[in-house]
C-alpha cells in the first residue's frame, strides 16, 4: 500500500485555530510510525479549501490517487482534505471505487467497507461549517457598513482600530495625504510631481512595506470617495462615520483636474489653460508647444500650438490664436451687455425672494412632522418600559419609526438649504456672465477659470476645438438676446420690452434649483450611486 501525507494550513479565519503545518506533519509521521506505515510522499500547502480547483497540491494528490500511484492518505482531519462538496465527492467516490483503500487521521480510519456514511456526514459538516462561516462574516460586514464603518482595510491615511473595530485617522499619514490633496487642488501639479512629493513624504502602501506608493495608487487615492466620507460595499453606498479628509467641493474639483491617471500638464507659466483642455480622442490634457521656423530671408518666427500631450492619437494641434478665436466666438453668443447683466442679477434675486416664503412653509411643515415622530418614539419607549408591548413588537415599531425620523430630518435640512444653495449657484452664474462680458466686450484675456466655469466640454479633436457650454448658457445662446439688444432692459426696469428676458430669469432660477437640489440630496443621502 502506497501512503501519502496531506497537510494544509489556511491563513483565513476558518483555519486560524488549526495546527500549523509543522505540528500536523509531526503528529502524522508519528501516527505512520506507530501503525507501521511507510510514507512515500508528502503534500503540503497553505490554501483555502472553500472552493474547488484552487489547491495545486490537492489536485496532484487526487491525480496520483486516481491513477493508482497512491491508495492511502494520512491527514490531520477530513476537513483538511475538503470543505466543499465537489472535492468531498471526489474523495468519497475514490474511496467507494477502491482507488483509496484508507484515509487515516489521528482519531480514526475511513475504509470503503464501513465508513461511507461517516465520511459523508463529516464532509457535510465541513462544508456546512464553511457556508455558515461565510454567511456570518458577510452578515457582520454588512452590519458594520450599516453602522457607518468601512468593513475592509483602511485606505492610506487611515488605520483600522483593532480595539474599537472602527477606522481612525493615521497619526502621521493623515496629514501627509492631506498635503497631497492641497497640492492637487492648486491645479499646478502633475501626477508625476505628486508622486515625487509622496516619496518625499515617505508614504507607503502599508506600515510593513517600505516601498513608496506609485503613480497609479496616487491616482486611485484622488478618486476614492472614502476621503470624502463615503464608501461602497456590495454595490451599495454608505455615509461613513470616519473623519473625512476633504470637503465635497474639494473632491469634485480634483475629479475635474484628474480625469485620467495619465494626464499630462504644462506649467502654468507656459500654458494659461493648463489642465482645462482635454484631447477628445484619448483623454490626455492638451499642452502648449512652440515651433520655430526659419524664413527665406534668414529670420525666424516662433509659432505657438495647442496639441494632445499623449502619444497615441496623432498629436494633431491647432494654432493658439485660432483656438482662442473660436472660444471667444462661442462666448459671444452668451455675452450680454453690462446693463442687461445688472438687470438680470436683480431680477434673479427677486425671483428667489418669491421662492423663500413657500420654502419657509415647507421647512416648518417638515419640522412639525419631525417633532411628531420624536414624540411618537418617546411614547413607544415608555410603552416598552411599562411592559405594554413585547421586545419584538418594540423592535419592529422602532425600526419603522426610526426610518421615518431619518427621512423627516432629511426633509428639514433639504428644505432649509435648497433655496440658499440655488441662490449661491445663480450668483456664481451671474459672475460667470460678467467675466464673459469683460472678455468679449472689454477684450480682457481669456482665462482658465472662464473655460472651466462656462464650458461643460473643452476638447481638441483632430486639431479642431470641440466646445459645449454648460446647459443654462446653451439656453441663453438659444434665446438670441444679442439680436434684440435694442430691447435690453435697463437696471431700473421692472418689465422689459422683450419678454424673453423674464423667460431667461425663469430658466436660470429653475436650473439653479435643480443643481442645488441635486447637491443637497447627494450630501444628505446615506447611500447613492
Amino acid at each position: 500500500m502506497s501512503t501519502a501525507i496531506y497537510a494544509r494550513k489556511s491563513t483565513e479565519s476558518e483555519d486560524r485555530q488549526v495546527q500549523s503545518l509543522e505540528d500536523q506533519l509531526r503528529v502524522l509521521h508519528q501516527k505512520a510510525t506507530a501503525s507501521g506505515v511507510t510514507v512515500s510522499k508528502v503534500f503540503t500547502e497553505s490554501k483555502s479549501a472553500k472552493a474547488p480547483g484552487e489547491r495545486p497540491e490537492f489536485e496532484r494528490l487526487m491525480s496520483e490517487v486516481e491513477s493508482g500511484q497512491i491508495d492511502s492518505v494520512l491527514t490531520w482531519s477530513i476537513n483538511r482534505l475538503t470543505r466543499n462538496p465537489i472535492d468531498g465527492g471526489r474523495i468519497a467516490y475514490a474511496l467507494q471505487m477502491g482507488k483509496l483503500k484508507a484515509i487515516h487521521t489521528p482519531d480514526r480510519t475511513y475504509t470503503p467497507e464501513d465508513s461511507a456514511l461517516l465520511l459523508a456526514v463529516e464532509t457535510g459538516i465541513a462544508t456546512s461549517y464553511i457556508q455558515d462561516l461565510r454567511k456570518n462574516v458577510k452578515r457582520g460586514m454588512e452590519g458594520k457598513a450599516l453602522r457607518g464603518w468601512f468593513p475592509h482595510k483602511a485606505p492610506i491615511g487611515y488605520k483600522n482600530n483593532a480595539e474599537t473595530r472602527e477606522i481612525d485617522p493615521h497619526p502621521e499619514d493623515f496629514a501627509k495625504v492631506r498635503r497631497l490633496w492641497d497640492l492637487a487642488l492648486t491645479g499646478n501639479f502633475t501626477l508625476k510631481e505628486l508622486d515625487t512629493e509622496a516619496r518625499a513624504l515617505k508614504l507607503t502602501n502599508s506600515r510593513k512595506s517600505k516601498a513608496p506608493i506609485g503613480r497609479t495608487t496616487i491616482y486611485k487615492l484622488f478618486r476614492n470617495p472614502f476621503y470624502l466620507g463615503r464608501f461602497q460595499h456590495n454595490g451599495e453606498w454608505f455615509t461613513g462615520k470616519h473623519r473625512p479628509l476633504v470637503s465635497p467641493a474639494e473632491f469634485e474639483l480634483v475629479q475635474k483636474l484628474f480625469k485620467r491617471p495619465t494626464t499630462v500638464r504644462c506649467s502654468r507659466e507656459k500654458n494659461p489653460y493648463s489642465g482645462a483642455i482635454k484631447c477628445a480622442v484619448c483623454g490626455y490634457s492638451v499642452v502648449l508647444t512652440q515651433k520655430t521656423k526659419r524664413r527665406n530671408n534668414g529670420s525666424t518666427k516662433t509659432y505657438t500650438y495647442l496639441q494632445c500631450g499623449g502619444a497615441g492619437c496623432g498629436r494633431q494641434g491647432i494654432r493658439f490664436e485660432e483656438f482662442e478665436n473660436q472660444v471667444l466666438g462661442t462666448l459671444r453668443s452668451v455675452s450680454l451687455p453690462p446693463s442687461g447683466i445688472d438687470w438680470l442679477k436683480r431680477a434673479v434675486l427677486e425671483s428667489f425672494d418669491q421662492e423663500l416664503p413657500g420654502q419657509s412653509v415647507s421647512a416648518s411643515m417638515a419640522e412639525e412632522t419631525l417633532a411628531e415622530h420624536l414624540r411618537r418614539m418617546e411614547r413607544l419607549t415608555l410603552m416598552r418600559l411599562d411592559g405594554e408591548i413585547t421586545s419584538t413588537e418594540f423592535a419592529t415599531l422602532k425600526g419603522s419609526l426610526s426610518a421615518e425620523i431619518e427621512s423627516a430630518k432629511g426633509l428639514v435640512q433639504s428644505a432649509s438649504r435648497t433655496v440658499e444653495q440655488a441662490l449661491a449657484i445663480a450668483s456664481r452664474l451671474c459672475g460667470t456672465l460678467e467675466t464673459v462680458a469683460r472678455t468679449t466686450f472689454d477684450k480682457t484675456s481669456l482665462s482658465r477659470s472662464t473655460l472651466l466655469d462656462a464650458f461643460e466640454t473643452v476638447q481638441l479633436e483632430n486639431g479642431k476645438p470641440k466646445l459645449a457650454l454648460i446647459g443654462v448658457l446653451q439656453k441663453i445662446a438659444a434665446f438670441g438676446l444679442l439680436e434684440t439688444s435694442s430691447q435690453c432692459p435697463k437696471p431700473g426696469d421692472l418689465v422689459p420690452a422683450n419678454s424673453l428676458w423674464w423667460v431667461l430669469v425663469d430658466q436660470i432660477r429653475n436650473w439653479s434649483m435643480e443643481q442645488a437640489k441635486a447637491e443637497v440630496d447627494q450630501n444628505m443621502r446615506p447611500t447613492g450611486s
